[in-house]
């Protein structure tokens, strides 16, 4: 059976990137980020005695903290910003998905890339942090495909 993980392919925590639309516009000043592939699961228990479970659909969601930088939620991508009222703005009652990408980049030189289609679902600024402001932000995946 081989072995699942080889240290020489190691993923250290600042070759975790993430882009707004290319990989030209890298969100710089990341403090953590997290990306969650999952989906509902419901456990339905039975006159039997035993349970049945049923998959539900998917809510994937991709979340990170950002540091705050002048601009940055003001100004349109030309612009280093990720514009948050194109983020925000609705057509016939929904947040227009955009393309996001995650890659994560092992000691090795490997690179794997998860290209997203997803929606800004949560900002929320916060001074958590001391000395520096931040920004939590949760997008919602819909697509999702791993080259």
């Amino acid at each position: 059976m081989p072995n699942i993980g080889l240290i020489a392919n190691k993923v250290n925590s600042k070759k975790f990137n993430i882009y707004a639309k290319s990989t030209a516009n890298e969100i710089l000043f990341l403090q953590n980020a997290r990306m969650s592939i999952l989906h509902t699961e419901e456990a339905v228990d039975t006159t039997s005695g035993g349970t049945l479970y049923f998959s539900g659909g998917e809510r994937n969601v991709l979340e990170a903290t950002i540091v705050y930088t002048e601009g940055l939620y003001k100004d349109d991508i030309t612009a280093g910003g990720l514009d948050i009222n194109t983020l925000l703005t609705r057509t016939n009652g929904e947040v227009a998905e955009d393309t996001w990408l995650v890659t994560l980049t092992g000691k090795g030189g490997s690179t794997e890339t998860y290209t997203l289609k997803a929606k800004l679902e949560e900002f929320i600024p916060n001074m958590d942090v001391p000395g520096g402001a931040a920004t939590d932000i949760r997008l919602v995946i819909t697509e999702i495909s791993v080259t």
